[in-house]
């Protein structure tokens, strides 16, 4: 079991045991996942951006989808169903009310890159182009060298559908390093970190992931 979803079913049964209120979506405030934030590894660190466009209807049920049904996004389909459950929030795709749907992708950053070369255009003359055809140790057209440097980031971008209000009410990022592509439990954590902040404004990085 990973990090985050053991936290966040320990985090609920203590909830509910102590009567602590819930927030506007129906779910336990989650204060108890800053205890995480000590514990984070700067290499490892997750983040998460959410935003809160309105209340959640009380009691209302959401059904989760992917964008792009591939084979991969099926299986965080069946993470956010988990963790909609867990979170008694879970309804079927015809009954329930709020939609979130959902796109995974890659996103990565490279440094110390050069140019191949440059546009000039003048609106007053005529344009010219200029290209680094060939050089031993610099980008050049028949002569590409390897960037220095990159960097990767794994993204779950979320957003949930009202359908009676035909609203927005919130939307949501969380991001890993790269590999957690390739971590199912990790990709878990992701969504449950997601889930526990459901119809909340929050911003929380460096967040440990298993």
């Amino acid at each position: 079991m990973g990090y985050w979803k053991a936290l966040f079913l320990i985090c609920n049964e203590v909830c509910n045991v102590c009567a602590f209120p819930q927030g506007d979506s129906g779910y336990h405030s989650g204060a108890f996942l800053s205890l995480a934030l000590n514990s984070a590894d700067a290499m490892e660190a997750a983040e998460l951006n959410t935003r809160a466009y309105a209340p959640l209807p009380q009691d209302a049920a959401i059904w989760a989808e992917p964008l792009d049904d591939s084979d991969f996004n099926l299986s965080v389909q069946h993470s956010f169903a988990e963790a909609l459950k867990q979170s008694s929030m879970a309804g079927g795709s015809a009954a329930a009310r709020i939609n979130l749907t959902f796109e995974t992708f890659d996103q990565f950053t490279s440094g110390a890159r050069e140019s191949l070369g440059e546009v000039l255009i003048d609106t007053t003359s005529a344009s010219s182009l200029r290209l680094n055809m060939w050089s031993s140790n610099r980008n050049s057209l028949f002569n590409r060298h390897a960037d220095q440097s990159s960097d990767g980031r794994f993204l779950i971008a979320a957003i949930l559908y009202d359908t009676e209000t035909r609203r927005r009410p919130w939307e949501a990022e969380a991001s890993a390093p790269a590999g957690a592509r390739y971590d199912k439990s990790r990709i878990a954590d992701l969504v449950y970190m997601m889930v526990a902040e459901l119809g909340k404004t929050a911003r929380k990085d460096a967040l440990a992931l298993d």
